[in-house]
């Protein structure tokens, strides 16, 4: 799958969520940044309740996750060995450095990609995460906010 087509399901999958695409895709606040910061919080927590739910995406999930964790171990054990040769031998070895910020970049775009998986679960409601059942105020607040902009609209809230 092409990184273009990824960015566009991540997209797609922020404002498919209930009642947060309005506000997600059109503009970013401090609620907004909140309740995904709460959310990003939960995925380890998330992931164990997929696992408990569905063994097949949470093997998806897992394996992306782990492939992650590798990228970007290998990227900072490269970016030391490459440090550490630059100060024994030649400051050509610090060419290691782009090679090693190009593994954890690969990894924290993998991690983004395990982190959809979760989010596609939430989706297709295999699993439900505190951070959107309204617990916290700024969900509420949000919740609150979207309900007013659709009256003002005269678009039916969901």
């Amino acid at each position: 799958m092409s990184e273009w087509v990824q960015v566009e399901l991540t997209q797609r999958i922020w404002a498919e969520l209930p009642w947060m695409g309005n506000m997600t895709m059109g503009r970013r606040d401090g609620a907004t940044f909140e309740v995904m910061h709460l959310l990003l919080a939960d995925i380890n927590q998330l992931s164990t309740r997929l696992h408990a739910k569905n063994m097949d995406i949470y093997q998806e999930y897992d394996r992306r996750a782990a492939e992650a964790a590798l990228r970007i171990n290998v990227g900072l054990g490269v970016a030391v060995l490459s440090a550490v040769l630059t100060f024994s031998f030649t400051p050509w070895c610090l060419s290691g450095l782009f090679l090693s910020t190009v593994f954890i970049g690969l990894g924290v775009h993998r991690t983004r990609q395990a982190n959809d998986v979760i989010i596609q679960a939430l989706l297709i409601r295999l699993i439900e995460s505190p951070a959107l059942t309204g617990e916290h105020p700024h969900v509420a607040m949000m919740r609150n906010h979207l309900q007013e902009e659709m009256a003002r609209t005269g678009a039916s809230s969901t």
